[in-house]
């Protein structure tokens, strides 16, 4: 079996995106090696990577457990161990 990756990761509530509407934001992930542009990596459903603004998350509420529940079991699944967490205040985005 393949090592996890650990993160701590933040779950959204993000209505503008149709169906899929928790993203899990790793908190401590940049997106890039250039972390002066404020980016973070996230993951929606179904290995979506990409990249999300700080202001952009602070701007979203944070998903309840019955929101986020299938998107954790589907990180677990392809391989990453998660710390949530449950607040912005916890994530310092």
């Amino acid at each position: 079996m393949a090592e996890l990756l650990d993160v701590r990761v933040l779950f959204v509530f993000t209505p503008e995106f149709v169906g899929d509407r928790v993203t899990a934001v790793f908190v401590d992930v940049p997106w890039s090696r250039d972390v002066s542009d404020g980016k973070l990596a996230a993951y929606a459903h179904g290995g979506q990577h990409c990249s999300v603004d700080r202001e952009w998350v602070a701007g979203q509420r944070v998903a309840t457990v019955a929101e986020y529940s299938e998107l954790l079991r589907e990180l677990f699944r392809v391989g990453y161990s998660v710390e949530v967490v449950d607040s912005f205040e916890e994530a310092k985005v």
